[in-house]
């Protein structure tokens, strides 16, 4: 089996593949473990009903988590797709655990959330320990490689993949299918004008390889696109920022958003992504933040809850022993491996 793309989705794909007992092999384009997009995001993944709630007291479950999304959705979403998902999500949750993820021991809710139940994790650490168990289970992991097309036969069935490294190019067979694990188009400037031209030149805190190459190679088989009217920008980078370290959401502690009329446009406590589709109707489609000392000094007090209400123990400290920094300096808790890719 053949998987496309070494971030969460891929490795945990690679994982199972392995283990159905699969000779697998995962390709990545980019050229490092830390350039995905699971390894740069802010470490905050969302479950409802496990352990560190239930230790903080925060009564919550997969049926509450289905209610809200569907809210989020405003009932739009695909019913049975998000069922399956909420009844899952809490294996997800031991499934990492098993393998050596750890949790801070606070929540967090984020837009659209009823229950604090954003679970924080160091996300390198995590993309390192998906790869360890692929590795471990006989999976090989490639980096500088990247697949360039899907290989059919004469009724359409994929039967290999086109390979490009940094030497060379391949044509691998494939007995037991690809996944497709590319990540997304955010990085694409021609996916995003189809879809609003505002979009071009946004910053974008996703891994570098996520140009769409997944979905262009897909297409020509017949996968299509749904719900693109709803892809939305996200408020919360700084203008220049291109790391998901510079994510800053303190107006949801306080802080007011104004235009560069200095001039308030929209309501702070809205979910980020509808902030960002208002930002872009201001000039320079820039909302600036303003606050104070006091919202400064709740916003940075806490590891990774940086800018988010939290429920905690007085005794949180996260990450353990060390301030994750981005991108990684030499010898920051790398393998020698890892530095010599």
């Amino acid at each position: 089996m053949v998987v496309v793309g070494a971030g969460g989705a891929g490795l945990a794909a690679a994982i199972e593949a392995a283990e159905a007992g699969a000779r697998t092999v995962v390709f990545e384009r980019q050229g490092k473990i830390w350039e995905s997009s699971t390894a740069i995001n802010v470490g905050m993944v969302a479950f409802a009903g496990t352990d560190v709630q239930e230790r903080l007291g925060i009564d919550d479950s997969s049926e509450l988590l289905y209610q809200d999304l569907m809210a989020v959705g405003g009932g739009k979403n695909i019913e049975s797709l998000v069922r399956t998902y909420t009844n899952h999500q809490l294996d997800t949750y031991h499934w990492l655990t098993n393998m050596g993820v750890q949790w801070a021991e606070a929540t967090t809710a984020a837009a659209g959330m009823s229950r604090p139940r954003g679970h924080f994790s160091d996300p390198l650490d995590m993309v390192r320990i998906l790869r360890r168990e692929a590795e471990r289970r006989g999976a090989t992991v490639l980096y500088h490689c990247a697949v360039t097309e899907l290989i059919t036969d004469s009724h359409g069935q994929v039967i290999g993949v086109g390979m490009q490294d940094r030497v060379n190019k391949n044509r691998i067979r494939v007995d037991r299918g690809v996944v497709l694990a590319t990540g997304g188009f955010a990085r694409s400037p021609e996916r995003l004008a189809a879809i609003d031209r505002r979009f071009v030149g946004m910053a974008a805190t996703t891994g570098a390889g996520h140009t769409g190459d997944g979905l262009r190679m897909a297409e020509p088989l017949g996968a299509f696109f749904r719900d693109m009217e709803y892809v939305k920008p996200s408020y919360e980078l700084h203008v220049t920022g291109d790391s998901a370290a510079e994510i800053c959401l303190v107006f949801y502690l306080g802080a007011i958003i104004v235009n560069r009329q200095g001039r308030r446009f929209v309501n702070e406590s809205i979910p980020y992504k509808d902030i960002g589709m208002a930002s872009l109707d201001q000039t320079d489609g820039v909302g600036l933040l303003v606050l104070d000392q006091k919202i400064f000094d709740r916003a940075t007090r806490r590891g990774p809850t940086v800018d988010l209400p939290t429920h905690h123990r007085e005794d949180f400290s996260w990450p353990p022993a060390r301030t994750l920094t981005w991108p990684p300096t030499e010898g920051e808790s790398m393998t020698e491996r890892e530095q010599q890719r």
